[in-house]
């Protein structure tokens, strides 16, 4: 007798009381590929959610803006990378759970952060900032369009969400279409120069008259008319230097090779450079190529180092001058792609430093001058010099205790300057 498929398979139906097809070795056999299934299913989706989440935080540390999200004590959740460089933070991961004020100083700037995250937790309304001030992890203040938008999470917490985008060279474009407005302005500024130079002028050719009618009474007299001569002719290169200084050539050059052409030998001022005796090394040389107007630049540090030379006149013990110079990054997009782009320069020296009158950028203005015989140019043209390579000059020495000029110098100039 043949069995039926029933009996073969061990099924029959409900009624009888004994298990039915579903529960059949081929159905449980299928179950379970089934279940196998799903579960194959669930490893696949789980598997491409983190693929895609990882995609995703590559995608985010990849664009050249700053992205960031805080908590509600604006503690960083998350850091891209360009915010972890601009912030001198040695990796993403590591600054989770720090805030602002730990990278950043700048207790102003840190205020107006948390109180714009503030009024976007509170209002739960996006707020765009489209010009604001941050300093970097080296100290120099950089321009963002910030937009921040609040994230609201299901337990009623608000984290924002902050993305900066760096608009320094837009800043500096601004300045440039305002060039009509700084041209108007110069005029101005060169006419009253014009004015004080014929003042002076005329103060020192009536000087020389009468030092000329006494020159046949007084041999001491005749060296008076030459000192006058001497101080007219400096005045008159000063002032030439000057009206000169925005109108920049460049060509390839070398910060050593300028710094060597600027500095005249004294035997009682010792100089030093990155704390080596001078002159530095000539296998050093490659190091520091920039491009860059050599003339106008060797003019630059010949009136850094004159001024501090000068002090040797004074003082009975040597004047020490110590040149520093290291490449620095610039800050923006792209930036960690980039390779250095400025020389950031400090000159010192042990003099008694910039009189407190003219501390601050009242030092670079025209007819400033801390010596009874100084023209008061030389730092004007200094900073004009390097303003029109994209750079920029200050002055930090403490009272009494030397001069101290730190420079930005851009490897090559600033395209808009």
């Amino acid at each position: 007798m043949v069995a039926s498929f029933e009996e073969r398979h061990g099924a029959s139906t409900s009624r009888g009381g004994t298990r039915s097809l579903n529960d059949s070795p081929l159905s449980t056999m299928n179950k379970s590929k089934n279940g196998d299934r799903k579960k194959n299913n669930g490893l696949i989706s789980t598997a491409r959610i983190k693929q895609e989440h990882a995609l995703f935080l590559q995608v985010l540390n990849t664009i050249p803006h700053m992205i960031l999200v805080k908590d509600e004590e604006g503690r960083f959740l998350y850091v891209n990378n360009a915010a972890a460089t601009f912030y001198g933070g040695s990796s993403p991961e590591k600054m989770i759970g720090k805030v602002d004020s730990d990278y950043n100083k700048n207790t102003k700037q840190v205020a107006k952060y948390l109180e714009a995250d503030r009024e976007v937790r509170t209002k739960r309304r996006p707020k765009q900032i489209e010009k604001e001030d941050n300093t970097d992890f080296a100290g120099k203040v950089h321009w963002l369009n910030t937009i921040k938008v609040p994230l609201v999470n299901d337990d009623g917490s608000t984290h924002v969400v902050v993305v900066a985008t760096f608009i320094d060279k837009l800043v500096a474009l601004e300045e440039r279409l305002g060039e009509e407005r700084l041209r108007k302005s110069r005029q101005k500024d060169m006419a009253l120069l014009a004015g004080k130079l014929a003042h002076k002028l005329n103060t020192r050719v009536a000087r020389l008259e009468g030092f000329a009618l006494a020159v046949t009474t007084s041999d001491s007299s005749l060296d008076e008319v030459l000192t006058e001569i001497d101080g007219l002719k400096r005045f008159g290169e000063d002032f030439l230097k000057l009206a000169n200084s925005s109108q920049i050539k460049t060509g390839p050059t070398n910060l050593l090779q300028i710094l060597r052409k600027a500095l005249n030998p004294n035997p009682q001022v010792v100089v030093t450079f990155n704390g080596e005796s001078w002159p530095p090394s000539h296998r050093l040389l490659q190091t520091y190529d920039i491009v860059g107007d050599e003339g106008k630049l060797i003019d630059v540090f010949a009136e850094l180092f004159l001024n501090s030379m000068k002090e040797a006149n004074k003082t009975p013990h040597e004047v020490h001058i110590k040149v520093t110079a290291r490449q620095a990054r610039r800050m923006g997009p792209s930036s960690p792609f980039e390779p250095p782009e400025v020389f950031h320069i400090v000159f010192e020296d042990n003099g008694p430093g910039v009189p407190t009158v003219l501390k601050g950028q009242k030092l670079f203005d025209s007819f400033q001058s801390g010596r009874p015989q100084g023209t008061g140019l030389g730092l004007a043209m200094v900073k004009d010099v390097l303003v029109a390579h994209g750079g920029s000059i200050s002055e930090r020495g403490g009272q009494g205790s030397g001069a101290r000029f730190e420079i930005d110098l851009p490897t090559k100039p600033n395209p808009l300057s």
